[in-house]
């Protein structure tokens, strides 16, 4: 029995003698009284494992807790819970810890809308009723889903910095709260609102213009945004070098730009050639209706600025008694 009291004994030294041989890296020295009984343990415990018996609980679990003493055996992760909201009217606070992803729970069939201007910081996974959002910076905004069953639930998402909320979220109506009877209109697919058309530019006006001075008016096309604007009658001098005589005819103005639509006829005894950069004044764009101008001929200039046509003109304006020369 003398052996069995010694093996006792060294068994209550056990985990001081193994962790000082483990942080020394050297083998367990037994004691020779302790040794029958130790060869004995581990021959039952080999049998043990060959013939599938499995551990004791209280076993096991010492076993685990001496493995995790010494990093061995990695913390078991927290049980996260989900937590339970129940929509009744009043948005549902959703918070975020950035870079990590968080699942909600809608027990139904659902679409989500998003914000444009930051749809860009989330990252937005949907399998079935449940929507896995991760955000990649701080942000706070607010988001609509739109329920199966017709119901809309705006969500207040919150990104902060660090560790945040990690459990799963339920969402789910209140049980007194009908199906449909949301605050907020039903949510309209995007692909059914209606695209808003871009403002007029520099070529949208060119092309009107030129569009009702050459076209016949049955081939005219209504551009939205563009309205007539008025301009002044009087010869300009426009274009170094040339003689040419330049008056405006018509004129138009689309979200703070102006097109102005300048008569050019040829002075010169020969065939001239057109160049934009010869047009004097501040203008945006410019360009000739023709490139080529023959003797007692004449073309369209049109001239884009974004500014009143004087402001952009400066002091290019025939004075009384000049011919138009430059």
């Amino acid at each position: 029995m003398e052996p069995e009291k010694t093996a006792q004994g060294y068994g209550g030294l056990w985990p001081a003698a193994l962790a000082a041989c483990l942080l020394q890296g050297a083998a367990l020295p037994l004691p020779t009284a302790a040794q029958p009984a130790f060869e004995q343990e581990r021959t039952d415990r080999m049998n043990r494992t060959q013939s599938g018996e499995p551990k004791k609980p209280a076993q096991e679990n010492a076993e685990n807790t001496l493995l995790r003493d010494f990093g061995l055996l990695p913390e078991a992760p927290p049980d996260l819970a989900p937590v339970r909201l129940e929509y009744d009217g009043a948005p549902v606070p959703v918070v975020l810890g950035v870079g990590a992803e968080r699942r909600l729970d809608f027990g139904q069939a659902f679409r989500v809308g998003l914000d444009p201007a930051v749809s860009g910081f989330f990252d937005l996974e949907i399998y079935g009723p449940r929507l896995l959002v991760r955000a990649h910076r701080p942000v706070a905004t607010r988001a609509r889903v739109q329920l199966a069953s017709g119901e809309v639930v705006p969500l207040d998402i919150r990104a902060v910095a660090g560790a945040g909320p990690a459990g799963p979220l339920e969402i789910a109506v209140a049980p007194d709260r009908p199906a449909g009877a949301s605050g907020e209109p039903p949510a309209v697919p995007a692909s059914a609102l209606p695209v808003p058309a871009p403002a007029p530019g520099y070529i949208d006006l060119v092309r009107h213009a030129a569009q009702r001075l050459y076209a016949p008016e049955r081939l005219w096309t209504d551009a939205p945004g563009i309205a007539r604007a008025p301009v002044p009658d009087e010869p300009l001098r426009l274009v170094r070098g040339l003689r040419v005589d330049a008056v405006p005819v018509a004129g138009w103005t689309a979200a703070g730009l102006a097109v102005t639509a300048v008569r050019i006829a040829n002075r010169e005894p020969g065939t001239v050639r057109l160049d934009p950069r010869q047009v004097v004044g501040r203008w945006r764009a410019a360009a000739f209706h023709h490139g080529r101008l023959a003797p007692g001929t004449a073309t369209v200039l049109y001239l884009v600025s974004d500014r009143p046509f004087g402001d952009a003109l400066g002091i290019h304006r025939d004075p009384p008694g000049r011919d138009g020369e430059d």
